[in-house]
């Protein structure tokens, strides 16, 4: 039971018998403590930290969420990035194996021929050329293993008539040899071959082709030869750079990136593959926008050490400064023209461009302001003024 007190009953009060006590010793009194208010709030049952933890929780689980959320975009964002670099690449092989079949069909290598062939029926979506390329093979083919002659018999006549319908009917597709015609051993003899005496893009072939015939077919000697292959006939393409022509430095830069997806990078061929990518950003630019080519060249300008590139970019940057300082003169802007010409002459020397310097600079010495359009100021009164207590005139 509770109890309720009341201030104005002064009146002795029995003692307070609790229900749930006196239900196991009914005989025992539970005594009221004064000051403790019996029947109230019980302290133990107050809410507020469930609540908390639930919002907590929340914010938990929302910050998963977004964790999760952003990994996935990321995730995307790169699968998206590889696969276009996967496209290029594998463009680029496709490419460099068409071209090379007329080589072959000349040389009457039907080993290297057939590799290829088998390498691009391989692919997804079909190229086009196979099933020329493979009538050309089929043709060769036949050559090759061409038996003599037979002897003109009495009979031979019959034969023609016979055999005459037969001469009429649509000529038959070529179809590549299965896959077990390709002695995948044999081409990796070849590419090994190849490999020792630095036919580097031979080798490519061979070891792509062994690749789409069988992917299973020792595959750590497949790739430990396609790795050195690629890494050698990559820098050999960056030494193919001229100045002023860029050689073959797109194709270096994308068998770079098939080396380094498939193993380690020979050493300096990263930095190779940066400065090529600044080198052809470059030129790019370069007619577009000089202040883009200028930005462009400076960081090929900048990189540690003088490299393959840094007479070009030290010539282009003088020649865009000059270009600009031309450019002012010709609109009699002197002032503009002279910082330019100024930046020119801290790359190269040059007696004309000085000339050019001391001219813009005498002409902008003496040069009137201009103001801007919109800003024009009333004439200035130049007339004195007279002294207190004298009328003007």
């Amino acid at each position: 039971m509770t109890y309720e007190p009341n201030m104005e009953d002064t009146r002795p009060q029995p003692a307070v018998r609790d229900t749930q006590e006196s239900a196991r010793e009914p005989y025992r009194a539970v005594e009221m403590t004064q000051g403790v208010v019996y029947g109230g709030v019980d302290e133990g049952r107050r809410g507020g930290c469930g609540m908390s933890a639930l919002i907590l929780g929340g914010f938990a689980l929302l910050g998963l969420l977004i964790v999760a959320l952003a990994t996935a975009a990321g995730y995307t964002t790169g699968q998206r990035e590889a696969a276009g670099y996967a496209t290029a690449t594998q463009a680029s092989v496709i490419t460099d194996q068409i071209n090379r079949i007329p080589q072959d069909v000349a040389a009457r290598n039907m080993a290297l021929l057939g590799a290829r062939l088998q390498f691009l029926a391989t692919l997804t979506p079909g190229i086009p050329e196979v099933q020329t390329f493979s009538l050309t093979a089929t043709a060769l083919a036949d050559e090759l293993r061409a038996t003599p002659t037979p002897t003109l018999t009495p009979t031979l006549a019959a034969s023609a008539t016979t055999a005459a319908p037969t001469a009429a009917t649509p000529e038959t597709q070529a179809t590549l040899p299965p896959e077990s015609a390709f002695d995948t051993s044999a081409l990796l003899a070849q590419a090994e071959t190849a490999v020792d005496s630095g036919q580097w893009a031979d080798a490519i072939a061979l070891l792509d082709a062994i690749g789409g015939i069988d992917p299973d077919f020792q595959t750590a000697t497949v790739r430990n030869l396609l790795l050195r292959a690629l890494n050698s006939y990559a820098a050999q393409l960056y030494n193919s750079y001229a100045p002023g022509n860029p050689g073959r430095l797109a194709e270096a830069i994308v068998l770079t990136d098939r080396a380094e997806q498939i193993g380690t990078l020979a050493d300096g061929l990263a930095f190779e593959r940066n400065a090529a990518q600044l080198y052809l950003d470059a030129r790019r630019a370069i007619g577009l926008d000089p202040f883009t080519a200028i930005r462009a060249y400076e960081r090929l300008y900048n990189q540690g050490g003088q490299g393959r590139y840094f007479a070009e970019a030290q010539q282009e940057l003088f020649n865009q400064y000059v270009a600009l300082g031309d450019a002012q003169v010709q609109i009699n802007e002197h002032c503009p023209a002279v910082g330019y010409y100024q930046s020119a002459l801290n790359y190269l020397s040059s007696g004309g461009v000085s000339a050019k310097l001391r001219t813009s600079t005498d002409l902008c010495a003496v040069a009137t302001p201009v103001p801007l359009p919109g800003t024009n100021l009333a004439p200035l009164d130049l007339t004195p003024i007279a002294p207190i207590g004298v009328p003007g005139t």
